[in-house]
């Protein structure tokens, strides 16, 4: 699979999480988003705060099994998969869960 197509097919995984529930035994469709060959800025790029915010607001059990597979994948086997999405869960999604969607005055 070539770059691009990774890129899309990891674009795709994430829409799908924030319009409908996967299961958590789903091991082959959260494989795609922990094995993307994709830089650190192309996870930034695909994965917006309004992805998160959705996700949040309307597939909490998505982003609960995110949180959760990041952490035990991290430390069951982290040299097998892609630090930047990990990274991206762990440093920026926290962020963006707590963060309204407005700003107070």
């Amino acid at each position: 699979m070539g770059a691009s197509d990774s890129k899309l097919q990891f674009k795709s995984h994430i829409n799908t999480l924030t319009d409908q529930r996967v299961l958590a035994k789903d091991h082959e469709f959260w494989k795609v988003l922990y094995t993307a060959a994709l830089t650190e800025t192309e996870v930034y790029e695909a994965i917006q705060p309004e992805d998160v915010r959705k996700l949040r607001e309307q597939q909490p059990g998505n982003l609960a099994t995110i949180i959760y597979k990041v952490c035990f994948t991290k430390n069951v086997a982290a040299d097998c998969f892609n630090q930047h999405f990990f990274n991206f869960v762990e440093c920026r999604a926290v962020v963006f869960i707590y963060a309204t969607t407005k700003l107070s005055e």
